[in-house]
């Protein structure tokens, strides 16, 4: 019969055990305590730099120029606008996720986005009738948005006044550090440049590149809120004008969880444990 010191056993097995769990698993969660692994801080998408572009006579094909310094896994957005109830094809891997037109059907606005390879310096937009346009063009860091999850818009609501009113869009996923773009659309250039803006929409406020009062024209703004939905205030014309308006939420990158851990302290002290454990 062999006999093992039950005091020795208990204390080779307290810390083994202590090593296992501060090297396998979280250790305050292992004894109760509060977890030592942290949510990181997901930024909100940002915009690193835009671009204008326009032509001032009738052709079916548009070169918009993209914003500067385009890297892999950036988040290219353009944003349309041209006369007329025309629509338009954007080419290979861009997604179009608009295409409308103003009330009365005057003019019209599309949307697309591009995740982008890297590099690249311009698209060519293909219209169904020989026409004018306006684009305006931005690009947002790869680091910086979700990567994957498109870009979402809103329904889009149109009017006839100097105040093009875009409606509210909701993202798919929820509340997160959401970046929200309200856009107008309107039908003459007669109207231009927004003398304002919607409140709080302080960020990347751009008119389209334009003084030919023949060609549909666009304004943009942004601003960064950690909430799922926004419903952005008005745009002020310089007169009144036949408008469609909408917003387009851009989802951020993902938190990774980040683990604060420190090494286990152990408990100082004697233990006294009388008598011996016996094994058969």
């Amino acid at each position: 019969m062999k006999r093992i010191n039950f005091y020795k056993f208990l204390r080779i097995s307290i810390i083994s055990l202590v090593i296992f769990s501060w090297l396998f698993t979280d250790l305050s969660v292992f004894f109760g305590l509060p977890s030592q692994v942290k949510q990181a801080h997901a930024a909100f998408p940002q915009v690193a730099a835009t671009a204008t572009s326009s032509r001032f006579s009738n052709l079916v094909d548009d070169t918009v120029t993209l914003p500067t310094g385009v890297a892999s896994g950036d988040l290219v957005l353009v944003f349309h606008a041209s006369d007329g109830a025309l629509t338009r094809t954007f080419p290979g891997s861009w997604v179009e996720i608009k295409d409308a037109t103003v009330s009365g059907g005057t003019a019209n606005i599309g949307v697309a986005y591009l995740i982008a390879s890297g590099g690249e310096t311009s698209v060519v937009v293909t219209k169904s009738v020989t026409e004018r346009f306006t684009a305006i063009a931005i690009r947002i860091s790869a680091a910086s948005w979700h990567g994957t999850t498109p870009p979402e818009i809103s329904t889009g609501a149109t009017g006839d006044s100097q105040n093009p009113d875009p409606d509210s869009v909701t993202a798919s996923w929820g509340s997160a550090d959401n970046l929200f773009i309200a856009i107008a659309a309107i039908d003459a250039n007669a109207s231009m440049p927004m003398t304002a803006f919607p409140t709080n929409y302080a960020d990347n406020q751009i008119n389209g590149n334009s003084t030919d009062v023949s060609a549909g024209y666009e304004a943009i703004a942004s601003r960064n809120l950690a909430a799922a939905s926004d419903d952005p205030g008005t745009f002020t014309a310089t007169a009144t004008e036949q408008w469609w308006a909408g917003t387009v939420v851009v989802r951020p990158s993902l938190a990774v969880p980040t683990t604060n851990r420190t090494k286990p302290h152990l408990v100082r002290g004697k233990v006294r444990i009388r008598g011996h454990v016996k094994f058969r």
